[in-house]
């Protein structure tokens, strides 16, 4: 498939293992001439056509093609065959280490933010919503909701004395929108983590794109 796609850098091997996500995803990269690529562990039990598909999507992509057309449609039609509670379990089969709760960083106590994001705009029914710093400052993943352990991650990048708190209110704010719209099947069988409801209540956070401005300049 590299050469297929017209990869040119060296690759004197390939790895290719299932990993247990926390969420439906699939991952590649490439490092001192190995490219490793991580499908997520549900895919041990789709066919063959199925798993070459993906394979065939990712290998495209980091050599900058576009995605293929077939192997689109082949992957997207699978997803549709599987029931919500099939999908929505991913997060649930997570068998990496429990990450334990750290909400008091260094500089910022998100406890404090997510009571302040709480009150204001969901009025207190996010209560039960656990929230923690990751245990990494990752840059790619700034944020995330695990719907299964019903709990906030933010990346400990943000635990800095300068970030503004509205920029923090937003991060707690747009996950725990995850929270209030869970994720939705669309008519062509794929699913939006964020759907046009989820967007239109998160651009009514009152400094929605100087947030999103001053978040982009992290990563």
């Amino acid at each position: 498939m590299l050469s297929e796609f017209g990869w040119k850098r060296p690759a004197r091997e390939a790895e290719v293992e299932y990993y247990p996500y926390a969420t439906l995803r699939h991952t590649i990269r490439a490092r001192n001439g190995r490219v490793m690529v991580r499908l997520h562990d549900s895919f041990r039990k789709a066919p063959a056509p199925v798993v070459r598909a993906m394979l065939g999507i990712l290998v495209a992509r980091i050599c900058r093609r576009r995605d293929p057309p077939g192997a689109v449609r082949i992957y997207r039609k699978y997803l549709a065959s599987l029931p919500d509670d099939v999908l929505d379990g991913c997060g649930a089969a997570d068998r990496r280490r429990e990450v334990k709760d750290l909400p008091v960083g260094r500089w910022q106590d998100l406890r404090k933010v997510k009571d302040r994001v709480d009150a204001s705009f969901f009025g207190g029914a996010m209560g039960a919503v656990r929230i923690s710093f990751s245990p990494a400052s990752a840059r790619r993943r700034l944020g995330s909701y695990d719907r299964a352990r019903n709990r906030v991650l933010i990346s400990r990048i943000f635990d800095r004395p300068d970030v503004p708190s509205y920029v923090l209110d937003y991060m707690v704010y747009h996950e725990l929108l995850h929270a209030m719209y869970p994720v939705r099947r669309e008519a062509d069988g794929r699913r939006s983590f964020h759907s046009g409801e989820f967007r239109a209540a998160e651009r009514r956070f009152p400094r929605y794109r100087e947030a999103a401005a001053w978040i982009s300049k992290m990563r």
